[in-house]
């Protein structure tokens, strides 16, 4: 019987956006709240093959872009690749302004079609893009893509300029313009587009507008607005420990070590020890800071076998001034120009790998 209502729920989200036979010509009439909020509910209990079955009979009563998509999902999340493109291209073809559906081909291409022309994908992110151009998770998607290539960098900037127009408001869309045009040294239009970031991550009051400006803040010198919004996030009392890492591991990737360590600590608050190499920052950060080596011993005893615990060793042995530092070192630097490519090159952009090296007076 759930099955049966489950399916109508289907027919009746699609029917909302598409023409086509309605619920009431297909399945059990006056379906109330409680029987849709309970066939959505329960939809995450079906095995994968009943899912499909469920989709494609909707797709037999009313074929729609919006099941399509919902197919294309499925297909999505079991690798099937393939198919999740045949059957966005489906949606899309049924309704030529379904913006997401171009926008999932866009993104399956780049990220799971090898094979298929990058350009083919760009297409697709370009048409979500054309047909959606309010919406910033196309837009910032496709300049991430575009400003790469130096080909497509100025259509990168228009994509930006489309987005940070004067009836937009949201904060990330500024902060990541700020960036964009830090990274290609324009650093008197990132200073404008980074004082309408500001007052807007300011209005919003979000930790995770506040967690964001924080890099293009430090990386322009403005240490007092950063140490604002850096405050902001560091007292709000906020359980979000992937808030804090997040932040975190980002602001020690470019060399902000103190401040990378004030919410890594807030994170240890909640998670003790860190995960990963979250564990590793907080501990790097304590020595290059203090010289202490608590917290990167406690992340040795959990990983003995990663690049960043051979880095760890290393750092150990050579404040313990153990005998085979100089091994360490030598074994550090072998995994990293294995993994990473030339020491030298790969420090002009890791931060805390030259502090590693500098510090070690090899």
């Amino acid at each position: 019987m759930w099955r049966i209502i489950t399916l109508a729920v289907l027919l009746l989200v699609s029917s909302c956006a598409t023409t086509g036979p309605s619920v009431t010509d297909t399945e059990p009439q006056n379906l109330g709240t409680e029987e849709v909020a309970r066939a959505l509910d329960i939809w995450e209990d079906f095995r994968q093959d009943e899912k499909e079955q469920l989709l494609k009979r909707s797709l037999e009563i009313n074929p729609n872009p919006i099941t399509y998509h919902l197919l294309g999902q499925l297909y999505l999340g079991a690798q099937r690749y393939e198919e999740a493109k045949n059957a966005y291209s489906e949606a899309t073809k049924r309704d030529s302004s379904f913006a997401r559906g171009f926008f999932e081909l866009g993104q399956l291409g780049l990220w799971h079609l090898p094979d298929q022309p990058r350009e083919e994908a760009l297409a697709n992110l370009r048409q979500a893009f054309a047909l959606d151009p309010a919406n910033p998770h196309y837009g910032l998607f496709l300049a991430d893509q575009l400003r790469w290539d130096e080909n497509t960098l100025p259509e990168a900037v228009e994509v930006f300029e489309t987005l940070a127009s004067p009836r937009q408001g949201d904060p990330m869309v500024f902060i990541a313009y700020a960036q964009f045009l830090l990274d290609t040294d324009n650093r008197s239009k990132a200073q404008e587009i980074l004082n309408r970031a500001k007052v807007l991550t300011d209005l919003s009051g979000n930790l995770y507008h506040s967690g964001a400006i924080l890099s293009p803040l430090y990386r322009s010198d403005r240490l007092d607005e950063a140490e604002f919004f850096l405050s902001r996030l560091e007292s709000s009392g906020e359980q979000d420990y992937w808030l804090y890492v997040g932040v975190g591991g980002e602001l020690f990737n470019q060399g902000y070590f103190a401040q990378a360590y004030r919410l890594l600590v807030r994170a240890l608050d909640l998670q003790n020890p860190l995960e990963g190499e979250h564990q590793f920052y907080l501990g790097l950060g304590e020595f290059l800071i203090d010289g202490s080596t608590n917290h990167l011993e406690t992340f040795v005893s959990m990983d003995e076998t990663s690049l960043y615990a051979t880095v760890a060793q290393f750092v150990l042995a050579q404040s313990s001034n153990s005998p085979d530092t100089q091994a360490r070192y030598q074994a550090m630097v072998q995994r990293i120009e294995s993994e990473w490519g030339p020491v030298n090159e790969k420090m002009d952009y890791v931060p805390w790998l030259a502090a590693v090296i500098s510090s070690s007076g090899i």
